[in-house]
């Protein structure tokens, strides 16, 4: 199991403006390492002390120059420390006296709140951003840090910022970065409210900065409670202010309110919350306003018609970033309206043949400015393509995800109940849809495909979020799809098979092996996305697809446990954690654990996630009642060989009855006394739904449902389709 925490070890650079050399807080504190934080206690005196506090003579607290000290923290100053130096001469106090008057001593600015700003609303919205984008401690090196996380955690969603030309302006005239123009304030708050919950050194900032402004006269001493989301959440207030009001940012469009509509949509989506697709819609109605879908054909008409003079290569080279970045910006639009635009009654904003722009071209190509050809989603009618000189891991990955809004769409409507076809028959939907999936990989460039090698070769890159996005997604695809032909509860199976509910009676004349290749898909992917977790360990990109993927795979890993008759070649168990079953936890053992331990730590940065925990959890329950019910009373010959063993301890209650029917459980459930042990009601918590836990009364249950509970479609009962795009809290039921 790999011990997966977000972590940030590069130390920071200079800082310091006098000659000599500081070294500055890291990014990483005692929270980077999950131990609880020495904070909650009085604090203690360091035996270092940083420039402020001994410039004032006051006490430093701090944890050894690590991190900044809690004078600063509460101050809003950036926090530096002195190098061990040589102890130089001794001065006269004279001389003491004289350098003392020259030195500048800074006055704590306390920042001012919107309704103390003068002017216009508009106005007084512009003012107050770039007041707080003007804190201390918003230093050259934080921007730094916090791109390097937007990189990991939403370049795949998000891929708009072009990095190089934001660091110059940020870092390489730090000075003027007040001076920013208002609309891209809008995107640097944007990324602060992205990043904010992920640097804890920002977060410590921001809750003491939360505190004085709210007025707290708690005691000094105690320390107040640090929380990454509500400090993320109070850059999205003040980027929701400086949007300016209603009517304002309505009227007002740009390409970079687009880009902050789009922020705050997938910051609210991270929290579970309905009005992200809200947002994603204001985003997606002002790129059509601008007509960004058509971006390549307006523009290339504009380039054609300037004068030659200003064809230079500098002009060239603006250009293409110009373009570039518009066009990844109607890209993002496309791929959260995709990721969200399904169940509930939403429609897709976005039709895929609208898009009259070519894909993204590859990172390096995008820093460097180049100009490529990368080809179309859908090729326009009519249109002749060139040679296609540029891939990219973001053109593949929308690519896929044009294909997983078909298959969400297909899943949100019902799934098999609306076929009329098996879905080995070419004709069926199901059929077209695993064929869409399998010309996806069979045309997949091998240096994108799937394996440690591929992974490794675009970390040396540092572009391994896209690259592990890609086959999260990928993976969730093939779940999603072939998960839908496999029971529920496979409490009479005796192997992968179809559907139980025998509506469509031609199921049963399956071709050979087709049941079985399609449930190894299932398990075969989900083994994948808990080896990516393993794999990246820290540089797991935390979003809501990740997230998705890996409650996707954990359950698939929790069925597996329960029902290894179900995963025949053992991608998801192994017969060492079978033969050990009675002496482990299930939530501790190796598949199941990484995903949960994985889906725990996402919860301190993406509170959607924690539906994703309690149902995990709550699964795991529920299947342990089931079997537990199903199976007591009965003689389970326990053996340590091979799997076929195995499955003949689960089918013992039935292994003389090939029929769907089980008459001697039936016969065992209605005479209550034979179950005296079931007869008490067992308590399965319904996470969203429930706010007292659910009661199943066991006998009641499997004597009259167990045959409609084992044929239900897994997206149907785990609701969590609806629970990834926002439509719905993600839920167990069962109808």
């Amino acid at each position: 199991m790999s011990n997966w925490l977000p972590r940030h070890n590069e130390l920071r650079h200079d800082a310091g403006d006098d000659g000599l050399i500081w070294t500055q807080t890291p990014s990483n504190s005692d929270e980077r390492a999950g131990r609880t934080s020495s904070r909650t206690k009085l604090p203690m005196r360091s035996s270092i002390a940083c420039v402020r506090c001994r410039r004032s003579k006051i006490k430093c607290n701090n944890d050894g120059g690590h991190s900044p000290c809690d004078h600063c923290i509460k101050g809003g100053h950036q926090c530096q420390y002195p190098e061990p130096a040589p102890i130089p001469p001794k001065r006269s106090e004279s001389q003491a006296a004289a350098r003392s008057e020259k030195e500048p001593h800074p006055e704590k600015k306390r920042t001012r709140k919107l309704d103390d700003v003068p002017g216009r609303n508009s106005e007084r919205s512009t003012a107050y951003a770039a007041e707080v984008l003007a804190y201390p401690f918003l230093t050259t090196e934080l921007w730094s840090q916090l791109l390097s996380i937007y990189k990991q955690h939403y370049a795949t969603e998000l891929p708009f910022i072009h990095l190089p030309s934001l660091k110059e302006r940020m870092i390489s005239e730090p000075g003027k970065k007040q001076d920013c123009p208002s609309e891209l304030n809008l995107v640097l708050l944007g990324i602060l409210t992205l990043t904010a919950r992920f640097h804890p050194d920002l977060v410590r900032y921001v809750t003491h900065l939360q505190n004085s402004q709210q007025g707290h006269t708690r005691q000094r001493t105690s320390q107040p409670k640090n929380d990454p989301v509500a400090a993320s959440n109070f850059f999205a207030t003040v980027l929701t202010t400086a949007l300016g009001p209603l009517r304002t940012a309505m009227d007002t469009i740009t390409v970079e309110r687009v880009q902050a509509f789009l922020m705050l949509g997938l910051f609210e989506w991270s929290q579970g919350h309905k009005s992200a697709w809200m947002y994603i819609g204001v985003a997606t109605r002002m790129a059509k306003m601008m007509k960004l879908e058509l971006d390549d054909q307006r523009m290339g008409l504009l380039e054609n018609q300037a004068p030659a003079s200003q064809q230079s290569r500098t002009r060239s080279t603006e250009i293409a970033i110009v373009r570039e970045t518009r066009r990844r910006t109607m890209y993002s639009c496309f791929i959260l309206d995709r990721l969200m635009g399904h169940g509930s009654g939403r429609a897709l904003s976005t039709p895929t043949d609208a898009l009259w722009i070519q894909l993204p071209c590859s990172e390096m190509a995008f820093d460097l400015s180049l100009h490529v050809y990368t080809g179309f989603l859908r090729q326009p009618e009519g249109f002749i393509q060139p040679q296609m000189n540029d891939d990219s891991t973001l053109s593949q990955f929308i690519r896929l995800i044009d294909i997983w809004s078909d298959i969400s769409i297909y899943i949100s409507k019902g799934g098999r109940e609306q076929e009329n076809l098996p879905p080995w028959d070419n004709r069926s939907r199901f059929y077209e849809l695993r064929a869409r999936l399998n010309a996806f990989y069979n045309g997949l460039p091998d240096t994108f495909t799937l394996s440690r090698q591929n992974y490794y070769r675009h970390d040396n890159h540092q572009a391994t979020n896209t690259y592990v996005s890609l086959h999260m997604l990928a993976s969730a695809c093939q779940i999603v799809l072939n998960r839908e032909y496999l029971p529920f509860l496979p409490l009479r199976c005796r192997g992968p098979q179809g559907p139980l509910d025998r509506v469509q009676p031609i199921l049963d004349h399956a071709p050979g092996g087709f049941w079985e290749e399609s449930a190894e898909q299932v398990f075969l992917t989900s083994r994948n996305v808990v080896d990516l977790i393993e794999l990246c360990k820290d540089k797991l990109p935390l979003s809501s697809l990740t997230a998705f993927s890996i409650w996707l795979a954990g359950f698939m890993a929790v069925y597996a446990r329960h029902f290894p008759h179900m995963d025949l070649k053992l991608k998801m168990t192994s017969q060492k954690m079978l033969d050990f079953a009675h002496t482990s936890s299930i939530l501790e053992e190796e598949m199941v654990g990484t995903a949960y331990q994985a889906l725990r730590r996402a919860t301190t940065y993406l509170p959607a996630a924690q539906n994703y925990l309690d149902n995990f959890e709550g699964m795991n329950r529920y299947f342990s009642q089931m079997r537990k019910a199903v199976f007591q009373n009965q003689e389970v010959t326990r053996s340590t060989g091979s799997l076929d063993d195995h499955v003949q301890r689960m089918d013992s209650a039935y292994r003389h009855s090939t029929s769907p029917t089980l008459p001697s459980i039936r016969s065992t459930l209605e005479d209550p006394t034979k179950l005296a042990g079931s007869t008490s009601k067992s308590q399965f918590l319904l996470p969203g739904v429930d706010e007292e836990p659910f009661e199943i009364d066991i006998p009641k249950t499997l004597g009259r449902d167990i045959e409609m509970l084992e044929s239900q479609r897994m997206s149907k009962v785990l609701n969590d389709l609806e629970g990834f795009s926002g439509g719905e809290r993600l839920r167990v039921v069962f109808e």
